[in-house]
């Protein structure tokens, strides 16, 4: 009896982004080597093997959009792919050892008790270091913003009239919030920041 291999998450980024693009006709940029272009293919799948389907598939479709030559089918640079990936997905923050040491911080419990966790992980991971007391002055202010827009998301959800955007905004949101709770709660270890010990500020 033959056995199934899972699919890995580069594979999932080859079957639902590059192999659409590639049998709609993407080809590599203009003067780029044969041995470039597959590094770059590479490249992308391993950066956005983070994303949902969901947006993996919107990935696919950007690309599309932005697509090179005068033919409209070279492949965009690897920047807009991302930036455009890390808007509407953040990176998971576990793997970036600065957000985990802020939020395991004083920093970070303060935020907790004063409620702006969730801005102050999506701060961490769009302006990484250095991060400025001037950056950590606004988020109370913006935390009760997005506070009072989660109850007007919540409300016109249950009312049937929440946009497809707003819905993906509020579980953007809140998925920040968890995430940055189960940070400061879990043990140092298990996000391997060992070698911090004692250094983070």
């Amino acid at each position: 009896m033959g056995s199934c291999q899972a699919e890995t998450k580069r594979d999932r980024v080859r079957r639902l982004v590059i192999r659409p693009l590639l049998d709609a006709g993407m080809k590599k940029p203009g003067g780029m080597s044969v041995e470039k272009y597959n590094a770059f293919l590479l490249g992308l799948a391993d950066k956005l093997s983070y994303l949902t389907d969901l947006h993996l598939d919107g990935v696919r479709e950007y690309t599309m959009r932005i697509a090179k030559g005068p033919d409209r089918n070279r492949w965009p640079d690897e920047v807009s792919i991302l930036n455009w990936a890390r808007d509407r997905q953040l990176p998971p923050p576990r793997k970036y050892v600065f957000s985990v040491s802020v939020l395991r911080s004083r920093a970070g419990e303060r935020a907790r008790q004063l409620g702006y966790h969730a801005e102050l992980l999506i701060a961490l991971r769009k302006l990484g270091p250095p991060f400025t007391k001037y950056d950590v002055s606004r988020m109370p202010d913006e935390a009760r913003l997005n506070a009072e827009e989660v109850v007007r998301v919540a409300t016109a959800i249950k009312a049937g009239r929440a946009t497809v955007e707003r819905r993906q905004w509020l579980d953007w949101y809140q998925r920040h919030g968890a995430e940055a709770l189960a940070i400061m709660d879990a043990a140092a270890d298990e996000f391997e920041i060992c070698s911090l010990v004692g250094t983070g500020k």
